[in-house]
């Protein structure tokens, strides 16, 4: 269960994650490139294999003519360059008449397969050449065939179809898909270790500002972690979280003078009261030095709790449950009410207030 806890935990990371979403698209662009590649090489090769069809479609012309026993290949046979040629030209190649009947064909043509007179007279029609593939059925090669109609010297129109092998090209586009894919797999794996480094390197710093808001305690506010200077989120990031931490040593400090300034301001009343009740005590004859003292004492408690009604307004305030509402107030009254309030702790000390 904790191993299973601890699987979970880590592809959950945002690291894995993100080292995880770079293999995933580094995969998918991968294949993709390999197939329009593959689809690329097949579509060049089939290209240039209908550009050598056509060229040697023209030098057939040159080659096959009618006699008098009808059409047939004339070329000097003691030329090895014509001989090369006609004799290339006559390994896949099938001519015959109008109608569709076979003239002559290759051993090659007819283990692929004789044109039906019906197809012969359909391209025939069409007055466009045709270029299709076939396969030899026993040896599995294929064939691209370009046919159409052709006419020789004097006039005579017959089909002529010639092909070439496409074994080649084939045997190309698979070796190359093969090796391609091959070394995918490879390149995955290192991608994906590319992918966890810089994925690592990336959230260092987010490490960083995490590891140092784990470390921070009121007495650690003042805690800034230094920018990367590379002008990106992170720096951005860095520099929100050091003026967060700013503003919460700022607030800190307001609060904890804030208490300070409190604490001097309660203990001022209560020590007022402390002095007029020992005063009473000690001094106090009479029960009307006693009520004296204590009315004295009541004044400072009301002072106590007029100061413990503001702290709770300024509390709601600063919290937005109340609403400020301006007033004039008589600074000379309140002048003389912290003199008359100060007057015992300062004669204790030897100060005259006036």
């Amino acid at each position: 269960m904790n191993a299973l806890r601890k699987v979970l935990g880590f592809t959950r990371g945002l690291r894995f994650r993100l080292a995880f979403s770079y293999v995933v698209f580094f995969t998918i662009l991968l294949v993709l490139l390999g197939l329009v590649f593959q689809q690329t090489l097949s579509s060049s090769f089939q290209s240039e294999m209908a550009s050598v069809l056509d060229e040697e479609w023209g030098a057939a012309k040159g080659y096959l003519r009618t006699g008098p026993e009808g059409p047939d290949w004339f070329h000097d046979p003691k030329d090895p360059d014509e001989s090369f040629v006609v004799e290339r030209l006559r390994r896949v190649y099938m001519l015959a008449d109008t109608q569709g009947h076979p003239l002559q064909h290759s051993d090659i043509y007819a283990s692929i397969g004789i044109d039906q007179p019906s197809q012969i007279q359909s391209i025939l029609q069409s007055g466009k050449p045709s270029i299709r593939v076939r396969t030899d059925p026993a040896t599995g090669v294929p064939y691209m065939i370009r046919s159409g109609q052709w006419v020789d010297h004097d006039g005579h129109k017959y089909y002529l179809a010639i092909g070439r092998a496409l074994d080649y090209n084939y045997k190309v586009i698979s070796d190359f898909t093969r090796n391609y894919f091959a070394i995918v797999p490879i390149v995955i794996v290192l991608s994906g270790l590319l992918g966890w480094f810089m994925a690592g390197k990336a959230l260092g710093p987010v490490n960083s500002v995490a590891e140092a808001a784990q470390q921070i305690t009121h007495s650690s506010l003042h805690t800034q972690i230094p920018l990367r200077r590379a002008g990106d989120e992170l720096d951005r990031l860095i520099e929100a979280f050091n003026h967060m931490m700013t503003r919460l040593n700022r607030s800190f400090e307001q609060v904890r003078q804030f208490s300070t300034d409190v604490s001097h301001e309660l203990r001022t009343p209560l020590t007022v009261a402390r002095g007029q009740l020992e005063v009473a005590l000690f001094t106090a004859q009479t029960v009307e030095q006693h009520r004296e003292a204590m009315a004295e004492a009541l004044e400072g408690i009301d002072r106590l709790s007029n100061i413990v009604r503001a702290l709770l307004l300024l509390s709601q305030s600063e919290s937005g449950q109340l609403v400020l509402q301006k007033a004039q107030l008589d600074l000379a009254s309140v002048a003389r009410d912290l003199v008359d309030q100060h007057q015992i702790p300062a004669e204790a000390q030897g100060v005259r207030l006036s």
